[in-house]
């Protein structure tokens, strides 16, 4: 089943493509995904409906309520994974496969925190950052360019 996988265009193929090859794989995938609004929305729906069609399960999750609209099924994280807001940070990520975007959007929540305490929350301040396969996607599919 490709669902809209028709609808994407080159560099969010080669993205998809990526992503399904460690799911069907036995190793980590990690995969923190680069890019501007108007990138992805496409490309996180594929990928839900047709990890989802091979019966496995999809938490789209995200930091903010304004997000999860924009995502499948999307919940916001803290509560659907039931995280306390104040670990909130990169020490809750231990999961099997993992695809993040656009983490600067909302920093972590650190009662206060100096600058550099909420630098260290952050996700690339984390031990498992190194794992990550970086990915970038640069055509705003909103603007047609």
């Amino acid at each position: 089943m490709n669902w809209k996988r028709h609808m994407l265009i080159d560099e969010q193929r080669y993205v998809h493509e990526k992503i399904m090859e460690s799911i069907g794989s036995d190793d980590d995938g990690f995969f923190f995904l680069y890019g501007y609004g108007g990138i992805a929305k496409t490309l996180y729906e594929t990928l839900s409906a047709v990890v989802r069609s091979k019966g496995l399960i999809v938490l789209n999750v995200a930091s903010s309520g304004i997000v999860t609209l924009l995502l499948p099924g999307g919940r916001i994280a803290h509560s659907t994974l039931t995280v306390p807001i104040e670990i909130m940070r990169h020490h809750c990520l231990r999961w099997k496969r993992i695809v993040l975007g656009q983490t600067w959007q909302i920093l972590p929540v650190v009662r206060k925190g100096t600058r550099q305490d909420i630098v260290d929350a952050s996700i690339n301040s984390s031990n498992i950052w190194a794992y990550f396969n970086m990915l970038r996607l640069t055509i705003n599919m909103r603007l047609g360019v």
